[in-house]
C-alpha cells in the first residue's frame, strides 16, 4: 500500500476473480450445450405431463407469483415486452419470459427488463436439472420422449423467478396454448392477440381448431384481454371458452382502443381509451398501427392487473414515461411463410403513410410561404411495395400567368386514403386519392389549363 495512492489489489485476488468468472462461462458453455442437445421447440409431442411433473417435484414455483399470459399468432413479444415496461413503471419487480432468442438463451428469462445473469441462470439449472433428470428417465421407461428445450428453459425460467423474486411475470406462450409448456400457471389475466393460421401442424388447419388451442390458456375467474381478430369464428370461440370457464372477457374496440394516431418523428402519437380511463398523447416510439394496438392492449392488461374491477386508473405520468420508454428490443426480419407477407405489407404501408404526412406538411408551408411557383404534388402507390421500395416521385405543376401578368400559383395535395384493401384497389388511378386545394390531379387539370 502507497502513502498517498490508491490500494492496489492483490495479484491472487485478481487472479481467483479471473479464473472465477473464466469458471463461470465455462460452466455455462456446458449449460447451454446440454439444454442445445434436447429435441428443439418445432419436434415436441404435444402434453403437459411431463413440465407439470418437474414443477412438482419443485414445489410449483410458478404458482408463487402472479401472471400475464399472452397468446395469439402477431404481436405477442411486442405486447409482452410492453405490458412488462409499463409494470416496471409501476414500481414493481418483473419477471418476462419470451421467445424466441437472438444471441443467448438467457434473454428469453428478463429479470426487471434485462437478461437473466449468467450466476442466477446457473443457480436455477443446477435447482432444476435433477429432478428434469428423473422426469426423463420416467418418461423414457414409459415410451415416451425426454423433456425438450423449450420445457427445460420454461422450468428454469420459472424457478427463477420464484428466486429472485418478482412481484409479476409476464410470459409469453411458446405454441399454441392449451398444452404449450408455459401453460402450467393459473394467470389472473390472459391476452389474447390477432389468431391466424400458423404452425398447422400442431395446431390445426382452420382458424376454428388454432382459436380452440390458443383458447386453453383462459383461466377460471381471470380475465381475458382479448385483441380485434381478424376472423370472427376466433372471437367467438374465446368469448364462448371465457364464459365456459367463467372468465371475464374485455374486447378491442368495445372496452378499449387506440382513438386516435398520428406519425410522430421517431414513431407516433397515440391516445388509448383504457379499461378504467382515456390516456391521450402518448409518445409510442415504434412504428405501425400495429404497434399502436399492441400498446392499447398492454395498457388494457396492466389494468385488469392492478384492479380486476376495471376501476383502477394508470397515473398518466407513469403510463408515459413507460410507454416512451420502450425501443425496438426483440425485432425480427420480416420473413416469409404464412404471416411473413402481412408483415411486410403493415411495414411498407407505414412508411408510405410517413412520406405522404410529410408531403401533406410540405405543401402546407409553401401555401403558408406563397412564394413558390411550383407547388404540386403526386405521390405514385404501388398496390403492393416490396418492403423499403415505396416509391417517392413528385412532379411539379408549371405556374401560370394571369391576366395581370402577376404569377399565380396553384396548390394541390394529396391525401393517402385510409390504408387497406381499399387503398390497393383505388392506387393505380390517382384520380382515385382525395384531392384538396385550387386543381385536381387528372384529367380535370388539363382541362382547366386548356380553357
Amino acid at each position: 500500500m502507497r502513502e498517498n495512492g490508491p490500494v492496489t489489489p492483490a495479484p491472487d485476488a485478481a487472479q481467483r476473480e479471473a479464473a472465477r468468472n473464466l469458471e463461470i462461462r465455462k460452466r455455462m458453455r456446458e449449460a447451454e450445450e446440454a439444454i442445445l442437445a434436447r429435441a428443439p421447440e418445432h419436434q415436441l409431442q404435444p402434453s403437459l405431463d411431463r413440465i407439470t411433473a418437474v414443477m412438482e417435484l419443485l414445489g410449483d414455483p410458478q404458482r408463487t407469483f402472479p401472471v400475464i399470459h399472452l397468446t395469439g399468432t402477431n404481436g405477442k413479444t411486442s405486447t409482452t415486452r410492453i405490458i412488462e415496461r409499463l409494470l416496471r413503471e409501476l414500481g414493481l419487480k418483473t419477471g418476462r419470459f419470451t421467445s424466441p432468442h437472438l444471441h443467448s438463451m438467457r434473454e428469453r428469462i428478463a429479470l426487471s427488463g434485462q437478461p437473466i445473469g449468467e450466476e442466477a441462470f446457473l443457480a436455477a439449472y443446477d435447482e432444476v436439472m435433477p429432478f428434469v433428470e428423473m422426469v426423463d428417465a420416467q418418461s423414457l421407461a414409459a415410451g415416451g420422449p425426454r423433456m425438450t428445450y423449450f420445457e427445460v428453459l420454461v422450468a428454469i425460467g420459472y424457478a427463477a423467478f420464484a428466486d429472485a423474486p418478482v412481484d409479476v411475470a409476464v410470459v409469453e406462450v411458446g405454441m399454441g396454448g392449451a398444452w404449450d409448456a408455459t401453460n402450467v400457471v393459473e394467470a389472473p389475466v390472459s391476452v389474447v392477440l390477432p389468431i391466424d393460421i400458423d404452425h398447422r401442424h400442431f395446431l390445426g388447419d382452420t382458424v376454428e381448431e388454432i382459436a380452440t388451442e390458443k383458447s386453453g390458456i383462459i383461466t377460471a375467474d381471470g380475465i381475458t384481454v382479448m385483441a380485434l381478430q381478424p376472423h370472427d369464428e376466433a372471437a367467438v370461440i374465446l368469448r364462448d371458452k371465457a364464459d365456459e370457464v367463467g372468465a371475464r372477457l374485455v374486447a378491442e374496440g368495445i372496452d378499449y382502443g387506440v382513438t386516435a394516431r398520428d406519425v410522430a418523428v421517431g414513431g407516433q402519437q397515440i391516445s388509448v381509451k383504457g379499461l378504467a380511463a382515456e390516456y391521450p398523447d402518448l409518445f409510442l416510439p415504434l412504428h405501425g398501427p400495429h404497434q399502436a394496438q399492441n400498446a392499447a392492449t398492454a395498457v388494457a392488461a396492466v389494468e385488469a392487473l392492478v384492479q380486476p374491477q376495471g376501476a383502477a386508473e394508470l397515473s398518466e405520468a407513469e403510463l408515459g414515461e413507460g410507454i416512451a420508454g420502450l425501443h425496438g428490443g426483440h425485432l425480427q426480419r420480416p420473413r416469409r411463410g404464412e404471416h411473413g407477407q402481412r408483415i411486410r405489407r403493415l411495414v411498407a404501408d407505414e412508411r408510405q403513410h410517413a412520406f405522404v404526412h410529410r408531403v401533406q406538411r410540405d405543401l402546407r408551408g409553401l401555401r403558408l410561404a406563397g412564394c413558390v411557383a411550383h407547388a404540386h404534388a403526386h405521390v405514385h402507390r404501388l398496390p403492393r411495395p416490396k418492403l423499403g421500395l415505396v416509391r417517392r416521385d413528385v412532379h411539379r405543376q408549371p405556374s401560370r400567368l394571369g391576366i395581370d401578368g402577376q404569377l399565380r400559383v396553384t396548390h394541390a395535395e394529396v391525401r393517402r386514403p385510409h390504408v387497406g384493401l381499399a387503398s390497393r384497389r383505388s392506387a393505380a388511378s390517382p384520380s382515385a386519392h382525395e384531392v384538396h386545394g385550387h386543381e385536381r390531379v387528372g384529367p380535370q387539370l388539363v382541362r382547366h389549363r386548356n380553357r
